[in-house]
């Protein structure tokens, strides 16, 4: 009897009790959180300069603990709990401060790069109006030399020309007077003279002629100047045309990529908040359902057992066996939902990481639910079984034994498997993982625990087990029914 008592101080408390201590338990909570809202407000209104920051940042802390208290059905809060909603807040706002400090980087970088732009345009333009300029009053300067000479020649030919028919009038006229006496002389002389005019006259319109062809030289090369000139300009306007739907393309992709990135910006941020509330309301879902499924499953399987089980410790040991697997099962579904809230916050996946979230709390109620008729199901096999009283303790105490190590090792196994599988995988593939390995250890454990027992085991002990295996069964290594 004493061992049949040890295992009956671990027990839970009667569902009044625990339904007692729990409000108790979140009096208390509102009580502290209460308490710790006032006491920063008189900080801070003390500290005249940081009231504002550390009222902001008070009442954060104040609407995470509510939220997280919301979130737990029962039971004190742990300091570890506070202390990692209180670094989970921390890590939340540093990280908006860097969404923040990022976005208005990336507005500034655009807004300079656009002003480049602007100033390299204008830059251009006037370097070009310049050089245009310059070109224009060089083609003035030379078209003005140009007639300068082409006059300053006109003039010297026009005075040549009148000085030469001066002196040709002036020889003429004393060859008319003395034309009747010297016409004895012969006409030698008249020939002379007449082939000396005529080269002069040749001489003056050779020159007349140059001077002409001089000047279409000119002409030509100022017209071809002009067309020169012309071309040019239709040359630059055609590259400054290009250059203005060039630089008009290059802005409308700059734009259209910023529009873009600020819609993948509010498209994240959408999707973050989704998967947030996703998240939450997920695991508030699952925490009630599952406390539900506890007191339900536990009520109906007291009533059953205490009805069909017999006097000596088996009721005892079921409430036990069901105690610590109702403890293994929350600490379970609670790093379940830590680890489902952590991937919620860091993923941007959307909608499809909540329905992956739902469909991995409608997996785990479902093999719940069926871990729990499967353990119904072995212990009324067990119950049916009269015959063997002492070998069912003496089994039931060697898997007690090996459920306590399996619990432990499992526990701690399962906490740093989860722990390194949740940084590599999905939300998703963690999920199903970790819900299959429960459900088999689960089972496997159930099906050591249903005829646990608390006395001591001996050589006869086991040699009656064998005994009574060999009478039931008919076979030294045949097992327990499995359910």
């Amino acid at each position: 009897m004493q061992q049949l008592d040890e295992p009956r101080s671990l027990l839970p408390p009667h569902p009044a009790a625990a339904t007692a201590a729990a409000a108790a338990a979140t009096a208390a909570a509102a009580t502290a959180a209460a308490a710790a809202a006032t006491a920063p407000a008189a900080t801070a209104a003390a500290a005249a300069v940081a009231a504002r920051e550390e009222t902001e940042e008070e009442t954060e802390k104040k609407e995470t603990e509510e939220e997280t208290e919301k979130r737990e059905t029962g039971g004190e809060r742990k300091e570890g709990d506070r202390r990692g909603d209180r670094k989970e807040g921390d890590r939340r706002r540093e990280k908006g401060r860097r969404q923040k400090k990022r976005e208005r980087k990336e507005t500034e970088e655009e807004t300079e790069r656009k002003e480049r732009e602007e100033e390299t345009e204008k830059k251009e333009t006037e370097e070009e109006t310049e050089k245009k300029e310059r070109e224009e009053e060089t083609e003035e300067e030379t078209e003005r030399k140009e007639r300068e000479e082409e006059t300053e020649t006109k003039e010297r030919e026009e005075e040549t020309e009148k000085k030469e028919r001066e002196e040709e009038t002036e020889e003429e006229a004393p060859e008319n007077t003395s034309k009747q006496t010297t016409k004895e002389r012969g006409g030698e002389e008249t020939v002379e003279g007449d082939s000396k005019r005529m080269e002069k006259r040749q001489k003056r319109r050779q020159k007349k002629e140059t001077v002409e062809r001089d000047s279409r030289k000119r002409q030509q090369r100022r017209q071809q100047r002009r067309q020169g000139k012309e071309t040019e300009e239709g040359d630059r306007g055609r590259r400054q045309k290009k250059e203005t739907v060039e630089g008009d393309r290059r802005r409308r992709q700059s734009e259209e990529t910023a529009e873009r990135r600020q819609q993948r910006r509010q498209q994240r941020r959408q999707q973050r908040r989704q998967s947030k509330e996703t998240a939450e309301e997920t695991a508030e879902e699952t925490v009630e359902g599952d406390s539900r499924g506890d007191s339900r499953g536990d009520s109906k399987g007291d009533s059953k057992g205490d009805s069909k089980g017999d006097s000596k410790g088996d009721s005892g040991r079921r409430q036990q066996g069901r105690h610590q697997r109702r403890q293994q099962r929350r600490q379970q579904r609670r790093q379940w939902k830590e680890t489902a809230e952590e991937t919620a916050k860091e993923t941007v996946e959307g909608d499809s990481e909540g329905d992956s979230q739902r469909r991995q709390s409608e997996e785990t109620e479902e093999g719940d639910s069926k871990g729990d008729s499967g353990r119904r199901q072995r212990k009324e096999t067990a119950r049916e079984t009269v015959e063997g009283d002492r070998g069912r303790r003496q089994q039931g105490r060697q898997c007690k034994e090996t459920a306590e190590e399996t619990a432990e090792e499992t526990a701690e196994e399962t906490a740093k498997e989860t722990a390194k599988e949740t940084a590599e995988e999905t939300a998703k593939e963690t999920a199903k993982e970790t819900a299959r390995e429960t459900a088999r250890e689960t089972a496997k454990e159930t099906a050591k625990e249903t005829v646990e027992g608390d006395s001591k085991g001996d050589s006869g002990r086991r040699q009656q087990r064998r005994q009574w295996k060999k009478t039931v069964y008919g076979c030294y290594f045949c097992c327990l029914p499995q359910g």
